[in-house]
């Protein structure tokens, strides 16, 4: 996967450099081939030098699978309950217009996902983690019993390790049924709705055609050319369409991708042991104040022996890369192909993949994630820097850390601080440079702003149906429960802290001065004492709070991801209440300061697994004696899994949640082929709604711009404007809204053509708009019906 990763941000890059300097023509194309096969072979031949051990370490591996039952019945029923699900999928597509992929799925595949959720989780809770399964052969039991002395503790802890060591290695075959189950999740839109969904990702792939027919676009954009440079490339190479590979690119790559690095960062996090599980045994039970009586020795032994007593309480790791499916909201984005998505997979894969790659190949990815959207691209810089500075200190830093306090103190806040204004003022850059982009400065909404920010507490709806009111208590409580989790690690770190720093218990300062007075080992004591040296600087609580006990250099990245969520916060607060995004239309000029606060978010999310593995952990525990209800757990989880499922995905239940959004139809590109035909090349302008819109960007592209004369409409400083509505500013938008919310009449629709010097106009209505019936007989009595299509779409013009 590093090597995937290596090769798609190459693509990117270079794929960029080619198009901003020339075009990207077949020519460069090749090149960028060459390249990238250079590097596979230069990989593959130092992989080859380095790992002549590895192949016989990855051999017995699959010959310990096999023998010890890893390829059980539960593996070909996952492949054939999927390849079912993807069969109901794909009979059930649809051309018509729809709010909901569900209104054109049946339950049966709800029961068929739910299979495969269940299945997989049961591997992880129960078959995998089963008493039997993790008893050593000396005879030591599972991590369950934990009745010891001082020294049998220890005893125990060293069988459980010998277990563990003993115990096969799964997750090769666990990666690959979740890669099906993500992929399952995330093309349930691609596969229903034929002719595409929602309304940017036909934007993007009628540019990408342009620029794989021609090699370039004017103008040139600023951003999105890392998307359209890898798109282009693999559509020359593989022999794809442009529009296939657009659409399977997000959605393919998240689910090889993300279940990856979730699975190889939960197995890093496990070679720093007491981060989390050193607080689950505190809360076990198998440390208290009391241990703080004992010498310096013994309390060593019982904190590590706790810790892998705590591990071994822990469901298998197949279990925490499946909870990720419980966040709705990390998930919806990947759904669909735009390069804001694209670089969010980035910024993910990065966030969970910082400790295992080095740092040229998270600069290559940073770099990447900038040319395909500079929102994601700049958090994904920030957060580097953070992780450098905190974590890889240079010998420039070590002088620094020699200085003074103060000055170490001035040092970090002068780095957050730049941090901090990086976004905003990238924002206030753009904006002299791009003709498309107009912010301001404007603090006088800092006060509204505040005056509006509330806590929407905790949801509860009853409508007398008991499934449907737990499925959204669930859902619009979903952050709320985000939260929750968070502060679980939060809260046993910080009493950890706490009780270091006061002197108490596993963790206290005697154990610390003991181990450097030589009591443990020297290593022991140099990670003590530069724990200590570190606690002094401005992130040194968050450091003394997830170090445990680790130096800088080896230790989880959780007071980097904690800062950097602080530095997106703040750069979210300023945005909100200081800039004024007024190119935009009024309900979208918040879209961007929101934006940077669900990518401050994703930082949390490996606080999130942290907390729900907590408590996963205890519950798999208490059930894991009582028979049946060991059952109990996945199925709760399914259910949980199934549900998020579900709200992935815009719903149609009108008395809980509706969508307003319908996907593209066949009767909107029909409306659109008609009214192009009937203006006989002569100019026009439509009045449609956004899916008529990416109809006809989907079937005539770019095809005509006008010059934008000034009006009350005017929110954009561009000097033309597309003949059909785009939701995201044009002033045609503005007038259709009038149309429909207050009257079609014949003045708003002369005003909409003498804005652009036309004198051809159409209106398209669809019938699933919002009280259409009145809609309708108002436009026949001031507009020409001249075509209807099925009575589902109706295409009126001017007298």
């Amino acid at each position: 996967m590093p090597l995937l990763l290596i090769l798609l941000s190459t693509i990117i890059i270079l794929g960029s450099l080619f198009f901003y300097l020339s075009a990207l023509t077949n020519g460069a194309i090749l090149i960028i081939l060459a390249i990238t096969l250079g590097i596979i072979v230069f990989k593959v031949r130092g992989d080859t030098r380095r790992g002549s051990p590895v192949e016989p370490q990855q051999s017995a591996r699959w010959r310990t699978m096999r023998s010890d039952g890893g390829v059980a019945w539960q593996d070909p029923v996952l492949i054939i309950v999927t390849a079912v699900a993807f069969y109901i999928l794909f009979t059930h597509q649809t051309t018509t217009a729809l709010r909901s992929p569900w209104e054109s799925i049946p339950l049966s595949f709800f029961l068929l996902y739910g299979a495969v959720a269940f299945i997989l989780l049961y591997q992880g809770v129960i078959w995998r983690n089963s008493p039997e399964r993790v008893r050593s052969p000396s005879g030591h039991g599972s991590a369950a019993s934990t009745e010891s002395e001082d020294g049998s503790l220890s005893a125990h802890a060293g069988g459980a390790k010998k277990a563990k060591e003993n115990a096969p290695e799964h997750s090769i075959m666990q990666i690959i049924p979740l890669i099906l189950l993500t992929f399952l999740t995330l093309s349930i839109s691609l596969l229903i709705f034929s002719l595409g969904s929602g309304f940017d990702p036909f934007i993007h792939q009628a540019t990408e055609k342009i620029i794989a027919a021609t090699g370039t676009i004017t103008p040139k954009p600023l951003y999105y050319i890392g998307q359209y440079s890898l798109v282009v490339f693999l559509s020359k190479i593989l022999g794809v369409s442009v529009t296939w590979i657009d659409k399977l690119l997000v959605p393919l790559l998240t689910s090889i991708l993300l279940p990856w690095s979730i699975m190889r960062w939960w197995k890093s996090k496990e070679r720093f042991g007491t981060v989390l599980l050193s607080g689950i045994a505190d809360q076990s039970g198998h440390g208290s104040a009391a241990s703080a009586e004992s010498d310096g020795r013994q309390a060593v032994s019982r904190r590590a022996g706790a810790a892998n007593v705590a591990r071994e309480d822990v469901p298998k790791r197949s279990i925490i890369p499946t909870t990720f499916l419980l966040l709705p909201f990390l998930l919806t984005p990947f759904t669909v192909t735009t390069p804001y998505s694209l670089a969010l997979l980035f910024l993910v894969v990065l966030i969970f993949s910082v400790e295992r790659l080095a740092f040229s190949v998270q600069l290559l990815i940073a770099t990447a994630a900038i040319l395909i959207h500079p929102l994601v691209g700049i958090p994904a810089c920030i957060f580097l820097i953070v992780h450098y500075i905190q974590k890889h200190p240079t010998p420039a830093f070590d002088k620094l850390r020699q200085y003074k306090t103060n000055k170490n103190k001035l040092l970090r806040v002068s780095c957050f601080m730049f941090c901090t204004l990086a976004i905003p003022f990238a924002f206030l850059l753009a904006s002299q440079f791009s003709s498309q982009i107009h912010i301001t400065f404007a603090p006088q909404n800092f006060l509204p702003w505040l005056q509006s920010l509330s806590w929407g507490g905790i949801y509860r709806e009853n409508r007398f149906n008991a499934p449907l009111d737990l499925l959204y208590f669930y859902g619009f409580n979903i952050k709320n429960i985000f939260w929750f989790f968070i502060l679980t690690p939060l809260i046993l770190q910080i009493k950890k802290w706490h009780q270091r720093r006061a002197g108490v218990g596993l963790f206290s300062r005697k154990a610390s001065q003991q181990a450097e007075a030589g009591m443990v080992s020297s290593d022991r004591g140099r990670r003590t004492s530069e724990a200590e040296r570190e606690r002094n600087s401005l992130a040194g609580g968050i450091d003394s709070v997830f170090a445990g006990g680790h130096p800088a250099t080896d230790r989880p990245s959780f007071s980097s991801f904690f800062t950097t969520f602080l530095i997106l916060l703040t750069s979210y607060i300023l945005m909100s209440g200081f800039l004024s995004f007024n190119f935009l239309i009024g309900y979208e000029q918040a879209d961007y300061a929101r934006r940077v606060l669900d990518i401050a978010q994703l930082f949390l999310i490996p606080f999130f697994l942290l907390g729900i593995n907590w408590w996963l952990a205890r519950l798999s525990f208490a059930l894991q004696n009582f028979g049946g209800l060991r059952f109990a757990l996945p199925i709760l989880l399914t259910l949980g899994i199934t549900a998020s499922l579900f709200l992935i995905y815009p719903q149609k239940i009108d008395s809980y949640s509706v969508s307003h959004a319908f996907n593209t139809s066949q009767a909107d590109i029909d409306a659109v082929r008609w009214i192009d035909a009937d203006a006989h090349d002569e100019d026009y302008i439509v009045l449609a709604n956004q899916s008529v819109s990416a109809a006809a960007i989907h079937e005539l592209g770019f095809k005509k711009y006008y010059q934008l004369k000034p009006t009350n409409y005017s929110l954009q400083t561009t000097n033309s404007i597309f003949f059909y509505p785009i939701p995201t500013g044009s002033p045609l938008y503005q007038y259709y809204l009038d149309m429909v919310y207050k009257s079609p009449s014949t003045e708003t629709m002369q005003n909409a053509m003498q804005h652009v010097s036309v004198k051809r106009g159409y209106f398209v209505l669809n019938n699933y708009w919002t009280d259409f019936e009145k809609i309708k007989k108002e436009a026949e009595s001031n507009l020409t019906l001249v075509h209807s299509i099925n009575d589902s779409v109706l295409i009126f013009t001017l007298k």
